[in-house]
């Protein structure tokens, strides 16, 4: 997905033509300003929603504070699933993933969950983007107790109630 376009107002429709400069984005080779320099493009920030902010527990070797939004494709984008951030990709409901997971087919950490969850509770795009929502950053807490690992955040109990997690006996 590319939310840019030659215009304040317009978004690019076919992303096709910057394959190669995406490996390079994503190498870190290249720029995103340059990126968007490069092709006269116009960032289109105006159409990202903010969503929610967790932050990796205090403890982990990898922190990450990192913010979630929602969008819509742009008409005439294809979301293709590549990424260097999942080990696998498909493209579903939230409500087909959180089944998949409660399931034991699918693993979810609870930043993904959480974010799922919370889309599951909407009937549309629309109404996720009509949203009004105070965002507070979520910081959980890992607790070691007997070899078992828990991490805790609100909403927890609902994480762990929908299924059996490889680190947790639970």
């Amino acid at each position: 997905m590319l939310l840019a376009g030659p215009t304040a107002d317009s978004v690019v429709a076919d992303t096709a033509p910057f394959s190669a400069e995406r490996g390079r984005l994503e190498r870190r080779e290249l720029s995103f300003a340059q990126f968007l320099t490069d092709h006269d493009l116009v960032l289109r920030a105006d159409l990202l929603r903010p969503w929610s902010h967790w932050i990796t527990p205090i403890g982990e070797a990898r922190r990450y504070d990192t913010r979630f939004f929602v969008t819509v494709l742009p008409e005439g984008q294809n979301a293709d699933g590549e990424t260097s951030e999942a080990a696998s990709v498909s493209w579903r409901s939230a409500e087909d993933a959180l089944t998949d997971w409660r399931s034991g087919t699918t693993v979810l950490l609870p930043p993904t969950w959480s974010q799922l969850d919370a889309l599951g509770r909407f009937d549309t795009v629309a109404d996720v983007l009509d949203h009004e929502q105070t965002i507070a950053a979520v910081l959980p807490v890992l607790t070691r107790e007997n070899g078992t690992v828990r991490v805790e955040f609100d909403g927890e109990d609902a994480y762990y109630a929908g299924t059996v997690h490889p680190w947790s006996d639970r």
